[in-house]
């Protein structure tokens, strides 16, 4: 999925979450060779052995990672992919929901794209 961004105008982090948050870059970088190859070297070795899954922190964290006034002129896209059973779900929507407005007063496009992996993430009935 990392080589598959756009080459042009697009910046880029890496958030792994559990029971607390780790980024590979202290904000979104731009997507260039070195830090593809830098982001790809680091992924290739992470395990989801994090605890927890605190999502909230999680999109937090990608919030504050494209706070950038350069990135915030453009489009922001967020990618959650989670194999566990995701709580709070309250605080999450209203975490999302705070955000999309921001975005939304700010004449920016967020988008947030979820994917659960696995047999222990959450399901609705």
């Amino acid at each position: 999925m990392l080589k598959s961004l756009p080459s042009e105008g697009t910046t880029f982090n890496i958030i792994s979450f559990g029971y607390s948050t780790s980024s590979i870059f202290p904000k979104s970088v731009p997507y260039t060779s070195d830090n593809v190859r830098l982001a790809y070297d680091r992924v290739t070795y992470m395990d989801a052995d994090m605890g927890g899954t605190e999502i909230a922190k999680a999109l937090a964290c990608a919030f504050e990672s494209s706070t950038s006034s350069a990135i915030q002129k453009t489009p922001t896209a967020i990618f959650l992919l989670t194999d566990g059973d995701a709580w709070d779900l309250t605080g999450v929507l209203r975490l999302v929901k705070s955000e999309m407005l921001k975005a939304q007063s700010q004449g920016r496009l967020l988008r947030i794209f979820t994917l659960g992996i696995g047999d222990g993430v959450s399901r609705v009935s």
